[in-house]
């Protein structure tokens, strides 16, 4: 069964009925974002390291993109408690502007059915959507290897809208 995670802020039921609306919606639970208000009120340096990220991305990370990665890890944390999953499952987590494709389950069940053979274990990342790739074969599919983790890339024949959506399979660490 395919079970996924949706970040919405409290503040933006708007998109979260917006993400709603695709039928596929229903295998997902929503996390609650942590709202940048939050991590300006902390400090930054409080809750994140700031100065690695300028360090290694050479500009200043901002409230937002420390609350969407802390939401994101969020999320991870869960999938890591669920003891409903196995090691070898993966758990879809989207932001709330993301738009799923029509029948998005379907695609994303038959993906992870593919990553469980036994010559896949090595992969516990596949992005799904990234503003950037896209293609025109809804199963179009490139390796990358990283330090990290191999990344499989599944790309669906339209484009995110906004800057930062994302969609991913994340594999169950245990």
């Amino acid at each position: 069964m395919l079970k996924g995670y949706v970040i919405n802020l409290d503040q933006r039921p708007d998109r979260l009925q917006r993400f709603n609306q695709h039928p596929d919606a229903k295998y997902f639970t929503r996390f609650s974002a942590i709202d940048k208000q939050v991590i300006s009120a902390l400090g930054e340096y409080h809750v994140f390291d700031t100065q690695r990220y300028l360090s290694v991305d050479n500009r200043p990370v901002t409230a937002g993109e420390i609350g969407c990665t802390l939401s994101h890890i969020g999320c991870w944390k869960l999938i890591a408690e669920d003891d409903q999953l196995n090691d070898e499952d993966f758990v879809v987590i989207a932001e709330d502007d993301v738009e799923l494709v029509p029948r998005f389950s379907l695609y994303a069940q038959k993906l992870i059915e593919s990553l469980q053979d036994p010559k896949e274990s090595q992969i516990h990342f596949v992005v799904l959507q990234k503003l950037g790739l896209h293609s025109q074969a809804p199963f179009e599919v490139a390796t990358e290897t990283t330090t990290n983790f191999v990344c499989q890339k599944l790309a669906y024949a339209h484009q995110c809208i906004r800057d930062g959506s994302s969609l991913y399979l994340r594999g169950c660490p245990r």
